[in-house]
């Protein structure tokens, strides 16, 4: 988490999506790994927080996984 944590936000969005897709496999809902992505959303809204706030949108339709 933490090197991924020191990316700067063009290499986190690079990566993203393959991020949002890794937390449907995570056991819990409340990972280090979705924390990390919700700060780094919060810390850079329009850069990192649109790109996060419609790759989980995305993903609503999935019943298996859209209460996380």
């Amino acid at each position: 988490m933490r090197q991924l944590d020191r990316l700067n936000d063009s290499s986190l969005a690079e990566v993203l999506l393959q991020l949002t897709q890794v937390m449907k496999y995570e056991a819990e809902h409340d990972s280090p790994l979705g924390r990390m992505l919700l700060r780094r959303a919060i810390k850079s809204p329009l850069r990192i927080g649109q790109l996060f706030f419609w790759m989980l949108r995305s993903e609503m339709h999935v019943h298996a996984i859209n209460d996380r």
